[in-house]
């Protein structure tokens, strides 16, 4: 059995934490004159953002042909402290480039089982003005796999897991 005595005296032996350089400490504003590319994104990001609707429609977005990379990241990212607008702007502008590095990334998020529907729909739409005949072709494949999971269903099958 444990001696009892010891739990009281436990915290009388403890030295109290100590923070570096005291419990507060003043704010430090970083300058990203020497981070281009953090700036780029936060220049991007707002142009995304300050010229295009949450409600729908096209991205009036000027790009130049440095932003696909940028673009394509923003639209493949999905966290939970992800901005759901911006991402979606990102992956409708991608539909201005006529790039294949913009189509492949399109394509990968409108067969993605992991992605919301309105994402994938998002995509295919951005992928059908690149290239309509592989934005119907994904479309098809999608289509045919959802038929046969809802067909399996029916016959009392449990869905089987896509891969």
């Amino acid at each position: 059995m444990a001696d009892l005595q010891l739990l009281d005296e436990l915290p009388k032996r403890q030295r109290p934490r100590t923070i570096p350089g005291g419990p507060t400490r003043s704010s430090v504003r970083a300058s990203l004159r020497e981070f281009p590319q953090v700036r780029r994104r936060q220049e991007l990001n707002h142009r995304l953002l300050t010229n295009g609707c949450g409600n729908g429609g096209t991205t009036n977005v000027k790009l130049k042909p440095v932003d696909l990379k940028l673009l394509v990241q923003i639209a493949e990212e999905r966290g939970s402290n992800t901005n759901p607008l911006l991402r979606r702007q990102a992956i409708n502008a991608l539909a201005q480039f006529r790039e294949l590095e913009a189509a492949a990334a399109l394509a990968r998020l409108a067969r993605s089982d992991l992605e919301h529907p309105s994402v994938r729909n998002s995509a295919l739409r951005g992928l059908h003005t690149l290239s309509p005949d592989l934005a119907c072709g994904i479309d098809m494949g999608y289509q045919k796999a959802e038929t046969l999971s809802v067909s399996k269903r029916k016959k009392g099958a449990p869905p089987q897991d896509k891969q």
